[in-house]
């Protein structure tokens, strides 16, 4: 069962903002949260959400009973758990999403503090945006301890660049040393339909023989978004889109919010481990 997306959009001429997600087993409770937050901004700008979910009954009687309808389709999708649910993005987006002016996918663990602000962002990109990895950005006056500093420094040395890149030649997601700088987040990127989905089937193909050849990468599918970084044009996005409180990020004008749970990955951590 699917449900169709808003009649009202499709004939009043305005620009249709697509949102993609994916909410499998206990996610789906966390998708909730982020629409029952947002539900009046949701009407209010006509957003529609695609979201790919094994719990379709469970999610059908949650968009009903908060007048959400007309403004939700469902996919259905296996009982997959991370990160196998969330390989699939890319092959969602590139063949359900044609229907929209513009796309945002965007983690169903998010929260979205300025709907209209990302509204206007959306509706204004000419391009795909991607947004800084709040663990990985380091261009606000951070101030570190000489350890840090020297963790920090021994990273760069190994590793290229700040960032949790793919290092293993022969996979897809690959990125060559010199071109390890900004780390971009997997949680949210958009722009406009056609850049988008271009997107999505050149890392969803990058995926696709990786996993053939046996092999996961070691972001799954934010590393082969970071791949697509390194050889096209974008617009890059601050923290404030995928804002988490990180000891080196100032007070932003957050717009979407990353939950702060255990499974993320602290980055400094993952220096000292290294060393």
């Amino acid at each position: 069962m699917e449900r169709g997306l808003s009649s009202q959009m499709r004939s009043n001429g305005l620009s249709k903002i697509g949102f993609f997600t994916i909410a499998t087993n206990r996610y789906v409770l966390m998708l909730e949260a982020q629409l029952r937050a947002i539900s009046d901004q949701v009407r209010e700008l006509g957003w529609q959400y695609v979201v790919a979910t094994d719990q379709m009954e469970h999610l059908t009687q949650f968009t009903k009973d908060n007048q959400l309808d007309d403004h939700v389709k469902i996919l259905k999708c296996p009982p997959y758990k991370f990160p196998l649910a969330s390989m699939l993005r890319f092959k969602y987006i590139s063949q359900e999403m044609s229907d929209f002016d513009f796309i945002c996918y965007l983690d169903c663990d998010m929260g979205i503090e300025k709907p209209h602000a990302l509204h206007v962002a959306i509706q204004k990109s000419t391009s795909v945006h991607l947004v800084r990895h709040p663990g990985w950005a380091r261009d606000f006056g951070l101030k570190l301890s000489p350890k840090e500093r020297l963790a920090e420094s021994y990273f760069r040395l190994r590793k290229g660049g700040l960032g949790s890149w793919e290092s293993r030649r022969n996979s897809s997601a690959w990125v060559p040393r010199r071109q390890r700088r900004d780390y971009y987040a997997g949680g949210i990127f958009f722009g406009p339909t056609e850049e988008i989905r271009q997107l999505s089937e050149i890392c969803d193909a990058w995926m696709d023989a990786d996993l053939r050849a046996g092999i996961v990468a070691s972001v799954h599918d934010e590393s082969y978004l970071n791949r697509w970084a390194t050889l096209n044009k974008f617009a890059p996005l601050g923290p404030e889109y995928c804002y988490s409180h990180f000891p080196w990020l100032p007070d932003l004008d957050v717009v979407v919010c990353a939950l702060d749970k255990n499974s993320m990955r602290l980055p400094l951590n993952e220096i000292w481990k290294q060393n």
